[in-house]
């Protein structure tokens, strides 16, 4: 095997947890290929154990919606000034750019202009709005690494892989390892809020209220929230309160869904997560009034959460803005709970449409192939 050395180097730049996590499993996919690599990045936790050296700490910066995103703007703009310089006096031998395409866009341009190789991994979802996206992405970036496979012809063909979809391949792997798929006591809701402060709060706000209804009503249920960083999980305990919730690492997710009645999702990558592992869900979604207005005229979607737009119907319930209440939320879930048998044979069959749709293989180490090239 070719050892690298240490002055062969790959910036990656990714934005919240989920982006963060799957840039990690490309670098330590890249680092068995080509030992000696070093990695500058922007990232966050699950990066700085994969051995990156972080330029700045951007999990901590990711927000969700316009006005949201207005409120940090100084801060991206000074990253985006320190990012640009460091690009300049390296100019390292690739540019990684995984998902985050408010900045990333922005730095594929500047990449673009000064001569850098980027490839982009879970490009802008095109598909559901901004098409005009498609074609800049297509010039600036010398290939693009999709994880759907129609997005392929949206962008140039000749750049473009579809890599296949990283949450497909994680479920095949935890199912591999399962020793039995004994039937268990489903007695758990999992709560599922996000993995961005704001959406976190937001979710707190409306689910906590509905908990100390249903935990009085179903004292038999068992309830367990999911944290998606330490961050998350401090926002959580301050909220907490007498609440009999049990924390649970985003590590343990898979295992916790497997005794899972019923999960309430945030809106994200995790609908996708549980849809995959055949667990229903409530999808639940709330930002400001002026992200929702400017939202609803941008995206040419129905529905919000990705398993319903990947089905083309609601198969799961989604609670959406000031559907996503209290009241709304224990109407939900009393009928979750009447209807288990219904509901559970129900994700099982989409569990396995969706997966057929989405798998291909490790897609990490089919971007790190593709990142390789260029070193």
């Amino acid at each position: 095997m070719k050892v690298f050395p240490s002055n062969v180097t790959v910036f990656v730049s990714t934005g919240e947890v989920s982006g963060d996590r799957y840039a990690s499993l490309v670098v330590e996919s890249l680092r068995r290929m080509c030992p000696g690599l070093s990695v500058v990045a922007l990232g966050g936790e699950a990066l700085q154990t994969a051995g990156a050296l972080l330029l700045g700490d951007t999990q901590r910066m990711a927000t969700v919606g316009v006005w949201e995103a207005v409120r940090s703007l100084r801060g991206w703009w000074s990253l985006f000034g320190r990012t640009t310089r460091y690009l300049l006096s390296a100019r390292p031998h690739c540019v990684l750019l995984v998902d985050n395409p408010g900045f990333n866009l922005r730095l594929a341009r500047f990449c673009y202009v000064q001569g850098l190789p980027v490839v982009y991994f879970v490009p802008p979802q095109v598909w559901v709005w901004g098409r005009g996206r498609a074609k800049k992405l297509s010039r600036w970036a010398s290939s693009i690494c999709t994880i759907f496979p129609w997005e392929e012809a949206y962008f140039d063909p000749q750049k473009t892989l579809w890599v296949g979809h990283p949450v497909a391949w994680f479920v095949e792997q935890f199912e591999k390892k399962q020793e039995s798929q004994e039937k268990k006591d489903r007695k758990t809701v999992l709560l599922l809020p996000g993995s961005r402060k704001g959406e976190v709060e937001a979710y707190l706000e409306r689910v906590f209220p509905a908990l100390q209804v249903l935990t009085k009503k179903y004292p038999y249920l068992v309830w367990k929230l999911v944290t998606a960083s330490s961050e998350i999980q401090s926002v959580v305990d301050e909220k907490l309160q007498s609440l009999p919730v049990t924390l649970v690492a985003h590590q343990e997710l898979y295992h916790v869904a497997q005794e899972v009645l019923f999960s309430i999702s945030c809106s994200g990558t995790v609908t996708l997560e549980m849809a995959l592992l055949g667990v229903p869900q409530i999808i639940v979604y709330k930002v400001s009034g002026l992200t929702y207005r400017l939202g609803k005229l941008l995206v040419k979607s129905s529905w919000v959460g990705l398993p319903n737009i990947l089905a083309q119907e609601e198969i799961f319930p989604e609670l959406i803005q000031d559907d996503f209440r209290p009241e709304r939320l224990i109407q939900e879930a009393e009928k979750f709970l009447k209807e288990s048998e219904k509901q559970r044979e129900q994700a099982a069959f989409w569990s396995g449409k969706l997966r057929e749709q989405l798998f291909r293989g490790n897609p990490f180490e089919n971007v790190a192939q593709v990142v390789k090239k260029y070193l």
